[in-house]
């Protein structure tokens, strides 16, 4: 019995051990080299080993912890959606005119995303009796998550009407929304929320959590490491540093804490970064 006892703990242990191993490195990515060597560049290559790098690193914690999934708050609409946006982001960036970005399908970064995403799904398919059990309030969640976005945009919209330098009228808003809406909604979740959300708002709050942190403290450190995480704004564009990214941090945490889902803060990051500088621009008409 002891030696049962001990094996499990060890194996505990063990377990433990590669989650913060894959989240350290994970942070170190994100704030270390995106964060900080941003400051210098926004060169191509630089977000592109950000993007595939965190993908890999967050396929191999969602396997080794896909038994344990719900504990950071990952449910399976999200895994899904992590497991699709991610790839279809690259043909999106395409569709745009973006085909000399390294991201843009059919490159080898792209197609790397695109073997990362099949691994997962197959990973996922082969381990499926593992997986959290598909609940139908996933979807009210992201629902949720939408609304969210829309009010953070809308009541951020005044600060950020003064980093811009062009204005939007109501038709040219309406335009764009009609036009451009939903892709700019499916490539953000993809770009943004993929990269970001499992990490801040899953990963690193389910690990603090299991060695007694309490929600509170781990909702203002993830705010605080997300602030960071940005820290290529500050001269750049310090409203976004000082007021957008922490309010957004706040309100993607405080959504992912009380719906104990990553499907939610990823609808509303979408939401938010598709929509944000449009509102932004249209506040701007209104003022000048």
């Amino acid at each position: 019995m002891e030696t049962t006892v001990g094996g499990i703990a060890r194996a505990g242990r063990s377990r433990q051990t590669i989650t913060w191993s894959l989240i350290g490195i994970m942070l170190i990515l994100r704030i270390g080299i995106l964060g900080v060597v941003g400051i210098f560049t926004s060169a191509d290559w630089l977000v592109t080993l950000y993007e595939v790098g965190t993908y890999f690193l967050t396929a191999l914690f969602l396997w080794c912890e896909i038994k344990n999934l719900k504990e950071f708050h990952v449910d399976t609409l999200a895994l899904l959606i992590l497991i699709i946006f991610k790839p279809v982001q690259t043909l999106i960036l395409k569709l745009w005119g973006g085909s000399n970005l390294a991201l843009a399908y059919p490159h080898p970064a792209a197609l790397l995303m695109w073997a990362i995403a099949l691994g997962l799904a197959i990973a996922c398919w082969i381990r499926r009796r593992d997986l959290p059990r598909f609940e139908w309030k996933s979807l009210g969640f992201f629902g949720i998550g939408i609304l969210g976005g829309l009010l953070v945009g809308i009541l951020t919209a005044i600060p950020m009407s003064f980093q811009l330098q062009e204005a939007l009228s109501p038709a040219q808003f309406w335009n764009i929304v009609k036009e451009q809406g939903l892709l700019m909604f499916l490539y953000q979740i993809g770009y943004a929320g993929a990269a970001e959300e499992p990490l801040f708002r899953g990963f690193m709050w389910g690990a603090l959590r299991k060695t007694g942190w309490k929600d509170v403290w781990i909702w203002l450190l993830q705010a605080g490491l997300f602030m960071l995480a940005h820290i290529y704004y500050l001269w750049r564009a310090p409203i976004s540093f000082f007021v957008l990214v922490p309010v957004g941090a706040l309100a993607l945490g405080l959504v992912a804490w009380k719906t104990r889902s990553i499907s939610s803060s990823l609808a509303m990051h979408g939401t938010t970064n598709a929509l944000g500088v449009m509102w932004g621009g249209l506040v701007k008409y209104f003022l000048k």
